[in-house]
């Protein structure tokens, strides 16, 4: 859209005319852009970016949708002017409908009475998710340093990198250090729950490869600050955001945790979205693979027994 559009003068007249036009950094801002996102999937059935997301003065959406073509984009931007000085009314109940269907998702009221068990069926589902995504013919699910690809033989990078897509990396290249003795890399971004997660993770991964207890007292500072800022400790798990901006409409929850005391909480706080939608956990389904210690013949069984299905 950038090309088709946003470097369009018949846009840039609209736009300075009749908005407040704000380029938002998904990266710098991942707190802003997991709410906004959320409400454009509820909106529109499925997601993507660009994210082109409209909202009243006070950051409520009431109209979203990602790739737009510019004569399409030109319609959108002159029929929600024009509403807007219509039927401003219609516009902010929109808005406060969406918010509040928002926040509920997000954050449901009373979510931590909902913790019930969960076992290995959610793998099991993950597992076929996983196993129907692959392609057979090229390899891959459409991850690596770069997203993904644009063309069937994976040939053609999307050129975006991810920090969360990437941060699985870190186990890879520290069990090539294992092998080879060479380690070298240094990230700074805005930190999110997962940031926290990724780089603890990471640590007790890199303790395991030279024993320095430096790291791991690294990782529990580091642990005791996530605990701090993100932790719900009323209905458990973790929020997506440190609640330091205000004008967020509703804090998140992003069920990663390292804590085997806390894990059990953790897992059954998450076991409804979890059990509907396990593609999406993939993290929380590592923590559950570790928590069942499906180590007993019986159980491997029934895992081999569920693939070959």
């Amino acid at each position: 859209m950038e090309k088709d559009s946003f470097e369009k003068e018949d846009v840039a007249k609209i736009l300075n005319d009749d908005f407040i036009a704000i380029k938002v950094d998904r990266e710098e801002r991942p707190d802003l852009d997991n709410i906004y996102m959320t409400a454009l999937e509820s909106m529109t059935g499925s997601g993507g970016w660009p994210m082109s997301m409209f909202l009243t003065p006070d950051g409520k959406p009431f109209f979203g949708a990602s790739t737009i073509p510019h004569d399409q984009f030109i319609g959108i931007l002159s029929q929600i002017a024009a509403i807007w000085r219509s039927d401003l009314a219609k516009i902010r109940e929109s808005g406060a409908a969406v918010t509040e269907q928002l926040r509920q998702y997000l954050n449901p009221a009373g979510a931590g009475k909902s913790r019930r068990d969960i076992d290995q069926e959610a793998l099991i589902s993950f597992y076929n998710t996983a196993e129907s995504q692959f392609d057979k013919t090229y390899g891959g699910f459409g991850g690596g340093f770069h997203r993904y690809s644009v063309d069937g033989k994976w040939e053609v990078p999307h050129f975006e990198k991810m920090s969360h897509d990437n941060s699985g990396l870190i186990t890879a290249y520290l069990e090539a250090y294992q092998v080879t003795g060479d380690r070298d890399g240094e990230s700074s971004k805005r930190a999110v729950v997962s940031d926290y997660a990724f780089l603890i993770h990471g640590l007790i991964e890199l303790y395991q490869s030279d024993f320095d207890p430096k790291w791991f007292e690294w990782a529990l500072d580091l642990q005791a600050i996530q605990d701090k800022d993100f932790r719900d400790d009323a209905d458990g798990g973790y929020f997506f955001d440190d609640a330091k901006d205000p004008t967020l409409l509703s804090r998140s929850k992003d069920y990663d945790d390292t804590y085997r005391i806390r894990a059990d909480d953790l897992i059954r706080s998450a076991a409804g979205r979890i059990t509907a939608s396990p593609f999406s956990y993939p993290q929380t389904l590592i923590a559950l693979d570790y928590a069942l210690d499906r180590s007993s013949p019986s159980s491997a069984r029934r895992m081999i027994n569920a693939r070959r299905r």
